[in-house]
């Protein structure tokens, strides 16, 4: 048989080798083919399998019999794997891949004294490339006995060897982020990028720094680099789109999140993002296509039904909104944002009895929430139970006392008429957090036209 481009076809003509009597027999190019598609779906059965009948076929081909060894190794039958390998260098003593597949099983037996004595052997070698293989393995090790200091400079160490090698840079991107030694990673990856302004990884790691010390102007623009560089490096296109979104940059996060949709990595995930950028865009209909197109890959997720919902109650219609949900509910019924906008929705639809029990299953989910005490106690407010209101708040201000329950309190003692009370905890609340102020007037706005309040707000001007 030829060479077959097709992987359909040449797994049929695989399968076909144990039923015929007389198989057409494949190619060594088309085992090699069959081999790397299970690798990448982590069938190492199927690996052991093709290798073990590519064996049969080619019984002087390395590259199967480290097939073999690799797919053993993951399977954890180490012994076997070693004497494979042993085959192979009977094959081929120069091989390198066979001396580094020998140390990655002896890595994963946990046979780390072996493995080391073999990574100071492959250390001595002229050659650069496995040199620094070698000195990955030795930060394996490293990162398994959980001594990440030498892990981080080991790998430090290798990347002066070969500050492009795409494999070191990766596992220094684990390491930094394991150990948390971000600020430190910023010039080491600075002075890499010097040597080579092309490492994507440099730029995709220097990103995750800046991100995480919050130099979030100078992340987004690693992260950009690293996608200009590497156009099919997703990892970048998604944390960049998704720390834009974090910052509410919403039209840069949307063209990184369509970005990945031209990847060919539609998921979830990046529908969802894509309707939430819509959504805070005031785009009502562009976001439900998008949460539409995102239930067709998970018709069981709640956030979807939950963010449908929200386009509906942002255009008031609240009887679409509530059946949105109440499915979201029905799928995550422990999220108190949920139990919230459905109370809400239902005050709106004047459903008041409904709406209450609502909110008092989210106060029970979630009773470290101040902002689910103040809206149930507007919500009282609104039905005329305005001492309700106040007697709610008051239950909560030993544990959860700040200035938003302070000025709902204050809104509740004006609308009963307690002016004095009323008076003494606006003070409370402009003492605790003057900025907060103009929330006063969000909860009862015909206190904007009250020249009293007005003149003892100044008073507390910084």
């Amino acid at each position: 048989m030829g060479e077959n481009n097709n992987i359909k076809e040449i797994i049929a003509a695989y399968e076909s080798i144990g039923s015929n009597r007389y198989p057409e027999l494949l190619s060594e190019k088309s085992f090699l083919k069959l081999i790397e598609y299970f690798e990448e779906e982590d069938q190492w059965e199927m690996v052991l399998d093709v290798a073990e009948t590519a064996i049969s076929q080619f019984l002087y081909s390395v590259d199967f019999y480290l097939a073999k060894a690799k797919a053993l190794l993951h399977l954890h039958h180490f012994e076997v794997a070693l004497t494979t390998l042993q085959k192979a260098f009977s094959l081929a003593p120069s091989e390198p891949a066979i001396q580094l597949m020998e140390v990655e099983v002896f890595i994963e037996a946990k046979n780390f004294s072996e493995a080391r004595l073999r990574i100071e052997e492959l250390k001595q070698s002229p050659d650069d490339d496995l040199q620094a293989e070698a000195y990955l393995l030795e930060a394996i090790i490293y990162q398994k006995e959980e001594q990440f200091e030498a892990m981080f400079y080991i790998l430090l160490h290798a990347l002066q060897i070969q500050p492009s090698n795409e494999a070191l840079l990766e596992r220094f991107g684990s390491c930094i982020e394991i150990t948390k030694r971000y600020k430190d990673s910023v010039p080491i990856h600075e002075n890499l990028l010097d040597q080579d302004p092309y490492a994507y990884l440099a730029w995709y790691n220097l990103g995750n720094a800046h991100a995480y010390l919050g130099n979030y102007a100078d992340a987004i623009e690693a992260y950009e680099f690293a996608f200009v560089i590497d156009e099919s490096f997703e990892a970048a296109c998604r944390a960049c789109a998704e720390l834009c979104f974090e910052l509410k940059l919403f039209h840069k996060s949307q063209k990184y999140y369509l970005e990945l949709l031209e990847l060919n990595t539609a998921d979830t995930e990046i529908y969802l993002r894509l309707g939430q950028n819509h959504f805070e865009l005031g785009e009502m209909d562009s976001a439900r296509v998008y949460l539409e197109k995102a239930l067709r890959y998970d018709a069981q997720n709640d956030e979807l039904y939950y963010a449908l919902g929200q386009t509906y109650a942002a255009e008031g219609q609240w009887k679409k909104a509530a059946r949105y949900f109440e499915k979201a509910i029905d799928i995550g019924p422990e999220q108190e944002d949920y139990l919230l906008s459905m109370a809400l929705v239902l005050a709106e639809l004047e459903e008041n009895d409904l709406a209450e029990a609502y909110f008092l299953e989210a106060l029970n989910t979630a009773p470290e929430r101040n902002n689910i005490w103040i809206q149930f106690a507007l919500f009282l407010l609104d039905c005329n139970r305005g001492e309700e209101a106040i007697e709610l708040l008051e239950g909560i201000e030993e544990c959860a006392e700040d200035a938003d329950v302070l000025y709902c309190k204050t809104a509740c003692l004006f609308a009963i008429g307690n002016r004095r009370a009323a008076i003494y905890w606006l003070g409370e609340a402009l003492e605790e957090d003057f900025n907060r102020h103009t929330l006063l007037f969000h909860f009862l706005p015909e206190l904007q036209g009250d020249s009293h309040i007005l003149n003892m707000i100044s008073a507390y001007i910084p």
